[in-house]
């Protein structure tokens, strides 16, 4: 055994050693992949740093010679390569620390790598400096010439400043203003160029020393020669500044001296108005409205000699001033600034001199005025006391007068008073300061007030006596009042009592208890209506002791009368009161014993209902016999118990009543009480009794209940537990293929469900796709097209293998190689379902037998549709095919989510658990309900319950076991699921990236390829070489060949950017696959940018040659064009209709022949060639045919236009304003120095001659391109400029027009508004008095006079012997109906009726004392036809009602006058039908016409086609995305098929691109002009 066991031992020992070598095999493992990954992560770093140097470098290669093209560019990318090189050597420095062995000499030889990018990276650096430096310097140059040519160009301006001052002839002030303010303001802006030039060139020469010495030095000569040309400018300056200072001083010398001649005028004026004041303080003459005419003239005239003089003292000072800044104002200027002095100081004087005169004037006329107006009051006041007293004494001659007659004598007597009062202040006041005259006829005043107070003290005393005998009779009779409504409610209360009055002794309780109310109700409405009688008399008996003797004692006399009929009514109260108590006690008794009878009968009732729960037949009771029965106890016990507490309170009630009596039957009403509450006391206990039997019984009962539904439950979840592990077999079991192939079914049959549903498609299209005509897809047809799927689904989630895709194919048709057949495929697509809500399952359809139960959260498959208005479905289970039911619908969701048999059997699984749960958790609420139980049959119940929740633990552990065991296994399906697709995925992902990668690079290799042969024949040389070498053919050749060649680079370019988005795009798994892609696609890029950048650099030259050359000989030929038009007298649209033959555009043979015809003419075929090229590019029609013939210009300064080529015998037709445009029909022509040129504004057709250059100075017009219009929305063409024209036709939206004539603006006539109120309702508004075709609607009235001062209006014409009728107010408005005068003459009254009220009188005008009462209205207008009142001035403001013909207005304010909103007009033509007319507008962000630009900005994807018609099935060219650019080769215009405008476009160099539409049918513009 020993041997044995040392035998073992060294095969133990043996067995250790070989497996030592394999302890850290897991270990190494985990260290080289780390080290693998680490070095690739190094090594992607490194690249991509290498890749950013290589582009950087690439990026340098062009930046030869003087070319600073993709100077910017190339500076980021260097930027971007040191940035990825410094990260990469970072992290190479981090990891090296903590590395060794071959992963460490692995890293570094990437250290090296990096640090030889550095290197590179250095030298590019270098290259790019001194390429900076060359470029900063011819910048530099390039600057400061630009400089000192703006300060030459401000030279320029000056001297053209000058021109005007330098005419013949005197200027006007203004002119000569305007002319001073610009010399000025053109020296500071000449001084400021200049300055800024010096300091510009300081500043360069600063820069220059940083410069090389062979720079610096070449640089330096060119500045210093510019240093010279502005230090000329600056002494042609100081010359300019001094003699318009010359100018300047005499200028203000001529504006100062008109102005002190206007002082001097005006205080002329003002002598002849104070002569007239002289007269004007005769004595005993009142003030007459001719005195204050004259005053107020002086005073006017006074006004406006002070504001002369004001304003030509402030031009003196300001002038003096301005004077003294300049520098050569001499004695000759201080002697004349002295002499205006001396007038102006002499004005001042005499104006003070005539102001003392006006003065003493107003100081005469206020004496006069005052007086009259103190005697005017007086007269009124004292006639007002001598009605007031003759009115007192008709009242007193009545016995009694009226109520109505001693208010109307209050109101008058209160009235004199005030009116006097208000008089004898004023005469007082007056008196304090008066003297002379003046104070005598104070005095008279004043005793006449003292007299006419007198005898108003007397009618108020009288007044005051007749007053109290008034209210005294008042008092009585509502005192009576009072006592007849007490004695009418103690009436009352004897009808109440009545019932007990019929010979009954005891009533029944409800009419007992009601009459007692009545009684007690009535007594308590007598009781108030005595004591407020009462309370009356009484304060009134101490009122009246304030009034006078004998209406006090006659009141006083029948208050004491109604005081004792109060007294006997309360005697009989007291009776009454006293026999209602004795009722409503025997009332009471008898309710008491009718509440206890009640209370009996309620108990009893109760008894009868525990007859139906008896204890020995409670077992053979169900639950819903017992919970009726203990409804109907429960509803008997809860009435008895009602009826006790109601008894028991009333019973309260009465004891309470009977111990707060004080009657004699008190005692035998509280015996009777008690044995009222001895019953009750014993109903009482009985209803206990009864209460504690139902209480027991119901336990007893509820027990039994609790244990069986217990059992019940248990039974059953065991039974659930059981079909639920029988269920979940096929997902436990180790042979998982079946559920796997039924999962990836269930995530096909998902995709193409949500396909179907998202484009709308049907299952028979899509087995289209597969079989085509044919009824069924082979095996093999049908396996491919499921691979294929996620491509037609857009998602990569059903991705398939071949032998995937293989067993679905076979599990759909059936077998496996069998075909697939239509109606296999559609119930492939049969809807499913997941069920939202719990339910039960049936046999039927429409049947109550259970099948089985459905839990949320499982699947559902449609086994035959459903019909409309049904509750049930048939369905399959998903967790069980072969299971088919009935379940409701409304308990049902349709897919997705899609619920497979996977999730199904889960979800019924976690559903068992979960009933298990609650079942427990139930169980173990009822033990705590019966926690507080002590005693009764419950108590028996807990141990019961106990046995159950054991039992219940264990049948929720093996449903808790089983949850788990299917949450794994199906994670574990799902894992492999998973795993299966990203696979596929991966695969995809690298045929993906081989083939974008392989398509840029095809296209980059092409352009390279082109672009090198470019390179290889370009012509050496700069442009102006070429120039002389080459003809305009040869450098159209190589210029075009040059375009094709960048063209295609662009293409490239174009592919490359695409490919990239496309990779970026990518929305599969395995995206990390795409890294090494992502690389090419970077170099492919930097590829393609250095061929450009290259070809670019190599025929930079051929394209300025070729520039330069067009350009010249394109002017070369507009000229001799525009010329010969001219001469033709031909119209531009009768010379394109005569070119073209009618076909509505110019082919270049056809232009080659019309310029063959003209005379004179010296043009070469390519110059021809070049000019159609220019304005007809893809074909020459008419509106560039007009661009290339007419020749439009912008006014750059204001000049003017005259009617003939002579500017100074000429006269002006009128100024051409800074901004407007001028077609040129003439010219240049040469007037000495001058050139002009004939043509006509645009803006109102003005034809004349105009200058267009002075000198060598800068042009006057600048030349602009032809003006057309765009129509921002649907506006009318009018026949006229007039907004009332007829209409020629309707511009659409889009249309884009030719502009003829204008803008300009459209002046309307104005129209009169008055600001009005309406005499009949007081309304204030608005309304036309005339409109602007010189309608009037309201007129000034003749027949409406205004009251200034208060006046009485009486019934006749005698003043002396009438009545007043009311009083008019001031500011009232009257019509006059007749006229009469006084035999005296002195007062003047005319009958009115008042617009007011329409009442009518005799009105004074003129009283005799010259106060004038009513006049003639100057501010009332009258309707002459009904007219609307508005709430503003404009005619768009709310009407507030309309005024009636004849209705009289009162003016707020003067008339005012109301202009119409501005408008403006153009005169334009459309492109599309030829038809002109004038489109009226107002200015404004909503104007219908913006002006149009032949380039477009794309706004909204829209389609490009072939052809202007966009038919049904069009395909597109390309498509256009938002924020592309293009240019408009044709169009806009209206496609008759679609009804859409369509415009032809061109993009850069690559030609015309096609048609697209503007604007959509829906109105969203997909294009919009630039």
């Amino acid at each position: 055994a020993v041997e044995e066991f040392g035998t073992l031992k060294d095969r133990l020992e043996e067995m250790q050693q070989k497996l030592t070598p394999y302890k850290t095999v897991r270990q190494d493992y985990d260290q080289r992949a780390q080290a693998k990954k680490l070095h690739e992560e190094l090594s992607t770093k490194v690249s991509g740093a290498e890749i950013e140097v290589e582009k950087a470098a690439m990026m340098t290669a062009p930046l030869g010679a003087d070319c600073n093209e993709g100077m910017k560019e190339t500076e980021q990318a260097l930027s971007m390569a040191q940035s990825a090189l410094s990260q990469a050597l970072r992290l190479i420095d981090s990891k090296l620390k903590s590395l060794s062995g071959p992963l460490k000499e692995e890293i570094l030889s990437l250290q090296e790598r990096a640090k030889t990018a550095q290197e590179k990276l250095d030298e590019v650096r270098r290259n790019v400096k001194e390429t900076q430096v060359r470029v900063a310097a011819d910048l530099l140059l390039r600057e400061v010439s630009d400089k000192v040519a703006h300060a030459e160009d401000e030279l320029q301006k000056m001297s053209e400043a000058e021109l005007p001052f330098l005419r013949s002839g005197d200027q006007k002030t203004e002119e000569m203003d305007v002319l001073i303010q610009d010399a000025d303001k053109m020296a500071v802006a000449v001084h400021t160029a200049i300055a800024e030039a010096q300091t510009f060139i300081a500043r360069k020469l600063v820069e220059v020393a940083r410069f090389s010495e062979g720079t610096a030095r070449a640089v330096k000569e060119e500045i210093d020669m510019m240093t010279k040309r502005v230090e000329d400018g600056r002494e042609r300056l100081q010359q300019f500044r001094s003699s318009t200072g010359d100018r300047k001083r005499v200028h203000l010398l001529e504006e100062v001296d008109v102005k002190v001649k206007s002082a001097e005028d005006e205080v002329v004026r003002m002598a002849e108005a104070t002569k007239s004041l002289s007269s004007l303080g005769i004595a005993g003459e009142l003030a007459s409205e001719s005195g204050r005419e004259a005053v107020e003239q002086a005073n006017l005239a006074e006004r406006s000699a002070q504001a002369s003089l004001v304003i030509a003292r402030k031009h003196l000072l300001q002038k003096t001033a301005d004077l003294k800044k300049l520098a050569g104002a001499g004695a000759g200027s201080g002697s004349e600034l002295g002499r205006l002095q001396t007038r102006v100081n002499n004005v001042q004087q005499e104006i003070a001199k005539l102001r003392n005169i006006t003065k003493e004037a107003e100081e005469r006329l206020r004496v006069k005025t005052m007086l009259a107006e103190v005697a005017t009051r007086l007269t009124a006041t004292e006639s007002d006391v001598d009605k007031v007293a003759a009115v007192a004494v008709a009242t007193q001659a009545d016995e009694q007068p009226s109520p109505e007659q001693v208010e109307r004598m209050e109101r008058a007597t209160a009235l004199a008073q005030t009116k006097l009062t208000a008089t004898s202040k004023l005469v007082d006041v007056k008196l304090k300061t008066a003297s002379g005259v003046l104070r005598e006829e104070l005095s008279a005043m004043r005793s006449k007030i003292t007299a006419a107070e007198k005898k108003l003290a007397t009618v108020i005393q009288a007044s005051k006596e007749q007053k109290e005998r008034l209210i005294c009779s008042e008092i009585v009779c509502e005192a009576t009042e009072h006592v007849l409504k007490a004695e009418s409610d103690m009436s009352k209360c004897g009808e109440a009592e009545l019932p007990f009055l019929k010979g009954l002794e005891s009533l029944p309780g409800a009419e007992a208890a009601a009459a007692v109310a009545a009684c007690e109700e009535s007594a308590g409405v007598t009781q108030k209506a005595i004591a407020a009688a009462r309370t009356f008399v009484v304060q009134k008996l101490v009122d009246i002791k304030e009034f006078a003797k004998g209406p006090q004692e006659a009141c006083a006399k029948e208050l004491a009368a109604l005081q004792k009929r109060l007294d006997v009514g309360a005697g009989k109260l007291a009776e009454l009161k006293k026999d209602t108590a004795e009722r409503k006690r025997a009332t009471q008794m008898q309710a008491s014993g009718q509440k206890v009878a009640s209370v009996e009968q309620a108990v009893q009732a109760l008894a009868n209902a525990m007859v139906k729960f008896p204890e020995d037949k409670m077992a053979d009771l169900s639950g819903e016999e017992a919970h009726k029965i203990c409804e109907e106890i429960g509803a008997a016990e809860a009435d008895a118990q009602a009826a006790v507490a109601d008894a028991r309170k009333f019973l309260a009630m009465r004891m309470q009543d009977v111990k707060n009596s004080k009657d004699a039957g008190k005692s035998a009403g509280s015996v009777d009480l008690t044995k009222l509450q001895s019953r009750l006391t014993q109903c009482q206990v009985e209803l206990a009794k009864l209460s504690n039997q139902c209480t027991e019984r119901e336990q007893r009962f509820v027990a039994q209940k609790l244990v069986q539904d217990a059992n019940e439950n248990m039974a059953k979840l065991r039974s659930e537990i059981e079909h639920a592990t029988a269920v979940s077999q096929a997902l436990l079991s180790d042979d998982k293929s079946e559920l796997l192939t039924s999962s990836f079914l269930t995530l096909v049959a998902g995709a193409l469900i949500g396909h179907l549903k998202a484009s709308g498609s049907t299952p028979a299209k899509v087995f289209a796709t597969v079989a085509g005509n044919a009824q069924s897809a082979s095996a093999e047809d049908f396996t491919v097209w499921l691979q294929k799927l996620p491509e037609l689904v857009g998602g990569d989630d059903a991705c398939l293998t071949e032998d995937r895709a293989f067993e679905l194919s076979a599990r759909i048709a059936g077998s496996a190689g069998a075909p697939v057949t239509a109606a296999a495929f559609k119930a492939l697509l049969q809807e499913r379902y997941v069920c939202a809500t719990g339910t039960a399952a049936f046999r039927s359809q429409g049947g109550d037998d259970e099948a089985c139960t459905v839990e949320v959260g499982e699947g559902l498959e449609l086994v035959e549709p459903c019909t409309a208005g049904a509750a049930r479905g048939h369905f399959a289970l998903a967790r069980d095919p072969s299971t088919q039911v009935w379940v409701p619908l409304e308990c049902l969701k349709a897919s997705p989510p899609f619920v497979g048999k996977i999730e199904s059997i889960e979800a019924f699984v976690k559903a068992v658990h979960q009933r298990c749960t609650e079942a427990s958790q139930a169980v173990d609420q009822k033990t705590v309900g019966l926690s507080h139980v002590k005693q009764g049959p419950l108590v028996e119940v807990k141990g019961k319950l106990q046995q159950i929740r054991t039992a219940l633990s264990t049948e929720r552990a093996r449903a808790d076991a089983l949850k788990k065991r299917v949450a794994a296994a199906r994670a574990a399906l799902v894992q492999q699921q998973q795993e299966e697709v990203k696979k596929v995925q991966e695969g995809k992902c690298k045929a993906f990236a081989e083939r974008v990668v392989a398509e840029a690079a095809e296209a980059v290799e092409a352009a390279e390829a082109r672009a090198a042969a470019i390179v290889a024949s370009a012509k050496a040389g700069t442009a102006e070489k070429l120039q002389k070498e080459l003809s305009i053919g040869e450098l159209d050749a190589l210029k075009t060949a040059a375009d094709e060649a960048l063209s295609t680079v662009a293409e490239a370019r174009a592919v490359v950017a695409r490919s990239q988005e496309t990779h970026d795009g990518f929305k599969g798994g395995a995206r990390n696959v795409l890294l090494e892609s992502k690389v090419e696609l970077t170099k492919l890029a930097s590829r393609a940018s250095t061929a450009e950048r290259r070809l670019k650099a190599a025929t930079e030259a051929v394209r300025a040659a070729f520039v330069q050359v067009a350009k010249t000989a394109t002017v070369k030929a507009r000229n001799v064009l525009r010329t010969a038009a001219r001469k033709s007298g031909k119209s531009i649209d009768e010379l394109f209709d005569t070119v073209s033959g009618g076909t509505g555009e110019i082919s270049e043979a056809q232009f080659a022949q019309f310029v063959s015809t003209l005379p004179e003419h010296d043009l070469g075929s390519d110059q021809v060639a070049l000019v159609y090229k220019e304005f007809g590019r893809h074909g020459l029609r008419k509106p560039g045919f007009a661009k290339a013939l007419q020749e439009f210009c912008i006014c750059e300064r204001s000049t003017e236009i005259a009617s003939s080529f002579e500017a100074a015998a000429a006269p002006t037709v009128r100024k051409l304003e800074k901004g407007e445009l001028f077609e040129v029909l003439e010219g240049p022509a040469a007037d000495g120095a001058v050139l002009r040129v004939r043509g006509r504004a645009l803006r109102d057709g003005a034809a004349g001659w105009v200058t267009f250059r002075v000198g060598e100075g800068p042009p006057l017009l600048k030349p602009r391109e032809k003006p057309f219009l765009f129509a921002l929305s649907a506006a009318p063409l009018l026949q006229s400029f007039d907004t009332d024209a007829s209409v020629v036709r309707e511009m659409q939206q889009d249309e884009v027009l030719e502009l003829l004539e204008g803008p300009r603006p459209l002046q309307g006539p104005s129209e009169q508004a008055l600001h009005a109120v309406a005499s009949k309702d007081g309304k204030v508004g608005w309304v036309t008095l005339q409109d602007t075709a010189g309608n009037t609607f309201a007129s000034p009235s003749k027949n409406l006079y205004m009251c200034k001062s208060t006046i009485a209006m009486t019934d006749n014409f005698d003043i002396k012997n009438c009545k007043v009728l009311r009083k008019v107010d001031v500011g009232e408005a009257l019509e006059v109906i007749s006229c009469q005068e006084e035999d005296g003459g002195d007062i003047s009254r005319k009958r009115f009726k008042s617009v007011r009220d329409g009442k009518e009188g005799w009105v004074t005008l003129k009283g005799n004392q010259g106060t004038i009462y009513v006049e003639l209205s100057d501010s009332h207008f009258i309707a002459d036809q009904d007219i609307s009142m508005r709430a503003g001035a404009s005619r768009d403001s709310p009407v507030l009602r309309t005024v009636e013909a004849g209705e009289a207005l009162l003016a707020k304010e003067p008339p005012k006058e109301v202009r119409p909103d501005p408008k403006m007009g153009a005169r334009a033509r459309s492109l599309e039908d030829g038809k002109s007319g004038w489109i009226v507008f107002a200015p404004g962000p909503r104007a219908p016409v913006k002006p149009w630009k032949a380039k477009y900005v794309c706004k909204a994807p829209v389609d490009i086609t072939s052809s202007l018609a966009l038919q049904e099935g069009t395909v597109a060219v390309t498509k256009a995305e938002p924020g592309q650019s293009f240019q408009v080769v044709e169009g806009p215009a209206l496609d008759a098929i679609s009804g859409q405008r369509r415009v032809r476009l061109a993009r850069g160099e690559e030609g015309i691109v096609g048609w697209a539409t503007l604007r959509t049918a829906e109105g969203k513009a997909c294009l919009e002009v630039a």
